[in-house]
């Protein structure tokens, strides 16, 4: 966690969506945009091994890499909800949700 980048670093871009999460993600293109200290880490986060242990605990067939790293990368939720509805009922505020809706 001492690599971990800090949150003010120019390498989050930060999104805000009022009532359902508050969300900060790196914004790498490439593995050159990664810094040395935690590219290790991400190479494993993204190998084969991995993701195929992923999809056999998450049941979720077929995962593949993502070389750029496209909305991936290290991710930071300070509040979210899951409501497992689509559209517009996805938005839900949390506080209307109750705990059906989980």
């Amino acid at each position: 966690m001492d690599n971990f980048p800090e949150l003010s670093s120019n390498v989050w871009e930060h999104e805000n969506d009022d009532g359902i999460e508050v969300k900060s993600r790196t914004k790498w293109e490439s593995e050159f945009d990664i810094p040395d200290d935690i590219i290790d880490s991400v190479r494993i986060l993204n190998s084969s091994l991995v993701l195929n242990a992923f999809s056999k605990v998450f049941e979720i067939q077929k995962l593949i890499p993502d070389p750029y790293f496209s909305g991936g990368g290290l991710n930071i939720f300070r509040m979210c909800a899951i409501t497992g509805y689509r559209g517009s009922k996805a938005k839900k505020s949390l506080k209307d949700m109750n705990e059906t809706d989980f």
